[in-house]
């Protein structure tokens, strides 16, 4: 399948092949600080890089630290030994050959950026002052160096489990009742080797369209819990942890995740949370579930770990995780 050309943030953009003599000053990208001459002289570099094998030369296109989105979550490349040594983890050949072959593509600007082949997003380097890649998103599986902290966890994907939950919810509170048993559907993504399940025909709040189920011994108690977790919400597409419930009978019990996370970390309510979820969110490590949240500035993943009603940060830096 061929590499998928593009994932900026909130918005997906295609690249328009064009002749270079159709490209003029008084395009967007100039408009927003971004000169066109200066893109295509990094894109130039980087195929040259590329083509003659030449890592140090590519290295030096990169603002550090950055992020790389991966197909199963965000990791930090931190300096350009990192970059060099996971490179080959990062882009197949067949992607690096893409890369290396594509001709005269416009990339798409904004305001703070711009966004060129092989998922790479510019920006202004703070330092210098140059025009460099600052996050790469990939569809690749995962860096050889950096795996997730932990095993990952995989949403539920029968549909026998989920229908068990959702008649569950239904019979737990009338006034929440999912909308339709009979419609829930598993959308899986069979290309995936982390593969992020959607379930749909779950409709809890208004503009919630779709969720990922977990069955997950989230407060290492000894017993597993259904997790219930938002995937894209709002017009950031933010994502969190909607419900923790205990099967009581032939109900659930709502375990109120946001008091032990605002009591916990005294917070006062969950505006002051994480934004994202990581991918995955739930880690196995040393027969412990971890919950792992992205954070954004700087990028990196804070690792958590719940138990005996305590919630404690065991993986991220303290200047910027919360703790």
């Amino acid at each position: 399948m061929p590499m998928k050309r593009l994932v900026v943030l909130l918005f997906v953009a295609s690249f328009i092949n064009v002749n270079a003599e159709n490209i003029n000053d008084n395009d967007d990208c100039t408009a927003h600080g971004y000169p066109l001459n200066d893109i295509i002289k990094v894109e130039k570099t980087i195929q040259k890089a590329l083509k003659t094998n030449d890592m140090s030369l590519l290295a030096e296109q990169f603002n550090y630290p950055f992020a790389v989105n991966l197909a199963y979550g965000r990791r930090i490349i931190t300096n350009k030994q990192e970059l060099i040594n996971n490179f080959s983890s990062i882009y197949s050949k067949a992607d690096i050959e893409e890369i290396v072959t594509e001709k005269n593509s416009v990339p798409f600007c904004r305001y703070d950026g711009a966004a060129i082949f092989g998922g790479m997003w510019l920006s202004i380097n703070n330092k210098d002052k140059k025009i460099k890649v600052a996050v790469i998103n990939s569809e690749t599986t995962k860096l050889s160096s950096d795996a997730p902290y932990g095993i990952p966890v995989m949403p539920i994907d029968d549909l026998e489990s989920l229908k068990e939950f959702a008649n569950r919810y239904n019979r737990s509170d009338e006034s929440k009742k999912i909308v339709d048993v009979k419609s829930l559907k598993v959308d899986i993504n069979k290309n995936d080797k982390y593969k992020r399940y959607l379930v749909s025909g779950m409709l809890l709040k208004p503009g919630y369209q779709s969720f990922s189920l977990y069955r997950v011994d989230i407060n290492n108690d000894g017993q597993p819990e259904w997790v219930l977790v938002s995937q894209c919400e709002g017009s950031m597409c933010s994502s969190g942890i909607e419900g923790v419930y205990k099967s009581k009978d032939r109900v659930l019990e709502d375990i109120s995740f946001d008091n032990v996370i605002v009591s916990n970390f005294n917070l006062g309510d969950m505006s002051k949370w994480y934004l994202f979820t990581d991918n995955p969110l739930f880690t196995l490590l040393k027969e412990k579930t971890l919950l792992n949240f992205y954070n954004g500035v700087p990028p990196q993943v804070c690792s958590y770990l719940w138990q005996n009603n305590k919630v404690t940060l065991v993986h991220g830096n303290q200047n910027y995780c919360i703790h």
